[in-house]
């Protein structure tokens, strides 16, 4: 009996053995099948699209099997932070108040970076990137102002009137001069503050200069964009040029010697030169603001010819401004070793908003693009050398690291959040310092002839409608209402398209032209593919009630009419302030006072004349 029973044990075990030896070899079949089905595809596309698609094929392929390795784990995906090698992370005790580097990008796409897998050299970037803190969750506005307004402010422009479009050449606007700005408040403990860039937040009266909104010195342009050679602006039938330098205080001086030279390095070098004049030891925040990658595409030929191989002429030239701002990176931190400023500075680089696909960039695999609320548009590249981090929350950010009070900065309640543990101290996933953004809310952009057929009865007795352009993001959720135009609701093709072949792997855009309330899980979707707002009714009435609130709290958008009086050609043909401020006017009669603001509809902007 007992001989029967070890027989019949080891005929059982024998047969599992040989069921797991052959279940084994069934597997290793499968991976070998699938590894030479992986090569395959490999080779034809090397020889068919080239290898820079063929990597780029291999890295995405990689990523997704990792991703679902971790899903059957049960472990959360979502690229909240990503840390490597010696960041933030490790940086000793702050002993004292550091040096801040803000470098902002201007419309770079969220794909046109190397670690991204991008066709796009930019190898300094990557390194400061891979050995800090990339920020994988970071969002922006969909256009210039209104994030570059959240970033000196830590409020959303929905405070202050400034949600539709940007401040044009000939407009009488500018961020509220009641508004408390982050070079005021990083000044008022103990900051000197540089800019150099970009401006682009008013310049009607010389109280709306930077150099007049805290910073002690400025060096760049004003308006939204130029030439990059000849630093001339056009608009709307009004030529100038627009480079200048200005102290606090002091006369502004245009830097006519700067024509025919090229903005992204002009930068760098001036940026250099105040180094050389300042000293390490006194803590220093410099608001470096590029005009690349911006239209007009234009680079030195030097940086074009490492692309000569690129057929599209745009993709070309833009990756040409992107190498060249790569390059004028490299030039600043070797200028900040240099002056002994680089051990205390923290850098933080940041784009402004999405890619314009128009002009050469790419949001891949993001949907959407400049000017739209879907992911192209607000979420960007983002690094420091996160959890949900919005362009607001750099303001509380930058002044905890300062060791500055932001019950004591003098200004409005801030919309931002610090978000200093989270990026400096680490954080689990279930560890957020908020789980709400407002991307944007725009009453001026209303939809036409359209209705939803769906009623929503929770904000029927509300101001706000689901016709008005706005987007929330609320834990894993965005809601979207109201219409983005075609152009701005699609998804971009892969960059690769630009030299042969590829194709979009999405097969359809929705949404259906009656839909005006949208809502994705940008965790499990990020492409924004599926609107799922008919499957969560809950998650809609909560976050449509959240923007009827916002709606409620924010100011009537001011969006004031061209002014042919800013025209440089009335004057000696440079971009300048064309109104008076409250300081010259007064000693003008009240009568003068009331015809001069009747004139030039200084009224309409509710300023205190």
């Amino acid at each position: 009996m007992d001989i029967f029973l070890v027989k019949s044990l080891e005929y059982i075990f024998q047969q599992k053995k040989d069921a797991l030896r052959e279940k084994n070899k069934r597997a290793a079949q499968i991976e070998i099948d699938e590894r030479m089905k992986v090569q395959g595809k490999f080779l034809e596309i090397i020889q068919h699209k080239g290898k820079h698609v063929a990597f780029y094929f291999v890295s995405q392929l990689n990523k997704f099997k990792e991703k679902q390795r971790l899903r059957k784990e049960g472990k959360n995906i979502e690229p909240e932070l990503v840390r490597s090698g010696r960041g933030p992370t490790e940086r000793p005790s702050l002993g004292k108040q550091p040096h801040f580097l803000f470098i902002l990008a201007d419309d770079m796409g969220y794909h046109d970076i190397g670690y991204h897998q991008a066709e796009i050299l930019t190898p300094f970037m990557d390194k400061l990137a891979t050995t800090g803190v990339r920020l994988e969750q970071y969002y922006v506005q969909p256009v210039c102002t209104p994030t570059r307004v959240q970033l000196m402010t830590g409020r959303y422009q929905i405070r202050y009137g400034m949600q539709h479009g940007v401040v044009r050449p000939p407009q009488p606007d500018g961020v509220p001069l009641d508004e408390k700005l982050l070079p005021e408040a990083l000044r008022k403990c103990g900051y000197n503050t540089e800019m150099i860039g970009k401006w682009h937040l008013g310049m009607f009266t010389e109280d709306y200069l930077p150099q007049n909104r805290g910073f002690d010195h400025f060096m760049g342009f004003y308006t939204g964009s130029q030439d990059f050679y000849s630093h001339n602006k056009c608009f709307s039938g009004m030529c100038g040029y627009d480079f200048r330098e200005a102290t606090a205080g002091q006369p502004e001086v245009i830097r006519w010697d700067l024509n025919n030279t090229y903005s992204t390095g002009v930068f760098a070098d001036e940026l250099e030169k105040r180094l050389s004049k300042m000293n390490p030891s006194e803590p220093s925040f410099t608001y470096l603001s590029f005009q690349a990658v911006h239209s007009p595409l234009q680079a030195p030929r030097k940086f074009i010819d490492q692309y000569r191989n690129l057929k599209n002429r745009k993709r070309r030239n833009y990756n040409a401004m992107v190498t060249a701002m790569d390059t004028a990176i490299y030039k600043v931190v070797k200028a900040y070793k240099k002056f002994k400023f680089w051990d205390d500075t923290i850098l933080i680089f940041s784009s402004d908003n999405g890619g314009n696909l128009k002009g050469g960039a790419s949001n891949w695999p993001l949907r959407g693009a400049k000017g739209s609320l879907f992911e192209g548009g607000v979420r960007t590249i983002g690094f420091v050398h996160s959890p949900l981090l919005p362009v607001t929350d750099w303001f509380p950010t930058l002044l905890q690291l300062a060791g500055c009070k932001t019950s004591d900065y003098g200004g409005k309640p801030l919309d931002g959040v610090s978000q200093v543990r989270q990026l400096w101290m680490g954080s689990n996933g279930n560890d957020h310092a908020r789980d709400e953004i407002l991307h944007g809310l725009d009453p001026l952009n209303k939809v036409k002839n359209t209705v939803d057929p769906r009623q929503f009865p929770i904000i029927k007795n509300r101001t706000f409608s689901v016709d008005v352009e706005g987007a929330l993001r609320w834990k894993q959720w965005k809601l979207i209402t109201g219409k983005q135009s075609p152009d701005q609701n699609r998804w971009s093709t892969p960059p690769t398209t630009m030299y042969g072949g590829a194709k979009t792997i999405f097969d359809k855009v929705e949404p259906k032209k009656s839909k005006l309330v949208r809502l994705y899980n940008v965790v499990d979707d990020p492409f924004e593919r599926n609107d799922i707002s008919d499957e969560h009714p809950q998650v809609v009435n909560v976050m449509l009630t959240k923007l009827a609130d916002y709606y409620d709290a924010s100011v009537p958008p001011r969006y004031p009419a061209y002014d042919l009086r800013a025209d440089p050609a009335l004057g000696d043909g440079v971009w300048r302030p064309w109104r008076l401020t409250p300081a010259q006017m007064r000693n003008m009669t009240a009568e003068d006072k009331k015809k001069y603001s009747q004139e030039t509809h200084v009224g309409s902007l509710r300023l205190n004349y």
